[in-house]
């Protein structure tokens, strides 16, 4: 399911990481760099059925790969684990995208989420890392997101 020729609102507010704002697929795609870049749209579309800013999605990948050059085991961009503590391994990299903002959204953003905290940067991190240096990393990930998205469309999504 393609999503990414919709209208579709997205986000450059670290405060709340459930807002968001059109974001065309190409501003996308342009914002991003390396192996992220041919997932632009399933950023997009992933964040709009889950209900997660698709430029945070994509810069905690893109901090937690190295803009999916390197992965923890095949397609697991952001080192998600098992259960029994083992990476995860996906069949593509869309699949673990999806399954990277169903689970940030359930478990984190959901007011009944077992680690919800709130819905901001901070936030979430109170349980998925826990360190400061994470959340500067991830914020400055998505103001150059943003900086390329506004460059490319020539408007201004920069809070």
């Amino acid at each position: 399911m393609l999503l990414g020729g919709m209208s579709l609102p997205a986000s450059a507010d670290k405060a709340d990481l459930t807002q968001y704002r059109y974001i065309p697929v190409e501003a996308m795609e342009s914002a991003l760099l390396y192996e992220l870049k041919p997932l632009a749209s399933t950023y997009i579309d992933a964040g709009k059925l889950y209900g997660v800013d698709p430029v945070f999605l994509a810069a905690k990948d893109a901090e937690e790969s190295g803009w999916g050059r390197y992965q923890a085991a095949p397609n697991n961009l952001g080192g998600w684990t098992s259960s029994d503590g083992g990476y995860m391994e996906f069949e593509s990299p869309e699949e673990y995208i999806y399954h990277s903002a169903k689970s940030i959204s359930e478990m984190y953003l959901d007011e009944d989420g077992c680690y919800h905290h709130g819905t901001s940067l901070s936030d979430v991190n109170t349980k998925y890392n826990g360190s400061q240096t994470w959340v500067d990393h991830i914020s400055g990930i998505m103001d150059d997101i943003n900086r390329r998205i506004n460059e490319y469309t020539g408007s201004d999504y920069m809070e």
